[in-house]
């Protein structure tokens, strides 16, 4: 029964998690639109792998923007 009860915990939580993470899933698939698709498609093929590194810059960028994003949304309680 331990077992059982514990399982349906760890269904709540992926269920909580995903929950939570569907509307930056769709945010994030919102701007890859064909003509930005075309753009990065362009860029990748003429530049190669010699702009990888601004990916190391870029990151913390975006998580940090995000993480700012979510923080004033819960304190203004709007979405």
């Amino acid at each position: 029964m331990g077992s059982h009860h514990r399982l349906r915990d760890e269904e709540e939580q992926v269920a909580a998690l995903a929950r939570d993470a569907l509307p930056a899933l769709i945010t994030g698939g919102a701007g890859d639109d064909p003509a930005g698709v075309l753009t990065y498609t362009m860029v990748g093929a003429s530049t190669g792998l010699s702009q990888l590194w601004l990916l190391i810059l870029s990151t913390p960028m975006l998580v940090a923007a995000n993480s700012m994003a979510a923080r004033i949304a819960l304190t203004a309680k709007l979405g």
